[in-house]
């Protein structure tokens, strides 16, 4: 089963953009700023793979909630708390992460739509974006950024990935980010199985 990444920042600082990278499969970067377009999705996945794959809503499976939180918010946090280097950027140690439920809900909404529709994107199947989804959840953003993944089979290996690719990298290790909402859910009838959202944020 093949994996596949991309993440998506969303920030909103004078001067600062999210520099393109090249990611394992499928490389994407974008950027977001508040009140701003957003940059073009130039290096999406495809949004349908090409096989007709089954993705029946019964073989959808979630993973206990509370469990897959804590896994995934101490998994990043161990990371934030060390210097990292992304690309060939160098990442000083940043504070740790505290977890939003409304967060979590825009990264479910995303890795649910993924999952059912067996693709890998920022943009969802009803065309919405991700400042669409955390809209929907009223989380106040003043920036917010995503990485999304597939395939991969445990916390450990999707950070693994996303720590190898300087778009990820650089958004698990940004120090405006102040809370984070994930989400992980299977389909083992999609040709990924697994089906991940990384949502970052910071309140106005």
């Amino acid at each position: 089963m093949r994996s596949a990444m991309l993440s998506f920042a969303f920030i909103a600082l004078v001067g600062c953009s999210t520099t393109p990278f090249n990611a394992l499969d499928y490389p994407a970067s974008q950027g977001y700023q508040k009140n701003a377009n957003p940059m073009p999705d130039t290096n999406r996945a495809p949004s349908r793979p090409s096989s007709n794959v089954p993705t029946r809503d019964a073989a959808i499976r979630h993973p206990a909630p509370s469990e897959f939180a804590s896994a995934m918010l101490a998994a990043v946090n161990r990371t934030r708390a060390r210097a990292q280097i992304c690309g060939n950027t160098r990442m000083p140690a940043v504070p740790p992460l505290e977890w939003n439920g409304n967060l979590a809900k825009a990264a479910y909404s995303q890795s649910f739509d993924m999952a059912q529709g067996d693709f890998m994107s920022h943009t969802s199947s009803d065309g919405s974006t991700l400042s669409d989804r955390v809209d929907r959840t009223n989380y106040p953003w003043m920036a917010i950024g995503e990485n999304v993944a597939a395939g991969q089979v445990s916390v450990e290996e999707v950070m693994a990935d996303w720590m190898s690719s300087e778009g990820h990298c650089l958004n698990i290790m940004n120090e405006v980010f102040v809370q984070m909402g994930a989400s992980i859910v299977q389909n083992p009838a999609g040709r990924y199985g697994t089906y991940w959202t990384q949502v970052f944020g910071v309140t106005m």
